[in-house]
């Protein structure tokens, strides 16, 4: 249901909005207004070539005769490679966020105070499944930051 996946979304804005100082006041009473968006694209399928090593046997194991038995130890080690493809679906996720002045709102060209975009991607469709890493991201360097944000880690389904 997408009317209470946003209610869930609000809560995580605004959680984050609190984190850094802000108070969630009625729309009425707000100093700033913020507007969110967020979507997931449909997908596209990315191939890659693997190129796997074939292991196997590159000296030793044999037997001579010297004045003797001789045995030399057997030697392992990377003796070939293989090339598959490997197929699989890749989403990008996104989020937008711009604050307004609340009281310019109205007028013909508000005022924007602050412009957030955050792209992520990954074998995911789910926006859900990413939404918190996601926000926590692009609060790091808010309000004063601005800049590419690299967030480590895989966050997918």
């Amino acid at each position: 249901n997408d009317t209470l996946e946003w209610k869930s979304y609000r809560l995580i804005f605004e959680d984050n909005f609190e984190k850094v100082g802000f108070t969630i006041t009625p729309m009425e009473s707000a100093d700033y207004i913020a507007f969110v968006s967020y979507g997931v694209n449909d997908g596209k399928m990315k191939t890659d070539s693997v190129s796997q090593p074939i292991f196997g046997s590159t000296f030793g194991g044999g037997y001579g005769i010297y004045s003797g038995t001789i045995y030399t130890m057997p030697t392992y080690g990377v003796v070939g490679s293989r090339t598959s493809t490997v197929s699989s679906e890749f989403f990008t996720r996104k989020i937008a966020m711009d604050i307004v002045l609340r009281e310019t709102l109205l007028d013909e060209k508000p005022i924007k105070v602050y412009e957030g975009r955050l792209r992520s991607s990954g074998s995911c469709p789910q926006l859900r499944e990413v939404i918190d890493e996601m926000v926590e991201a692009l609060f790091q360097k808010f309000p004063n930051g601005s800049g590419k944000v690299t967030v480590p880690g895989v966050f997918d389904c």
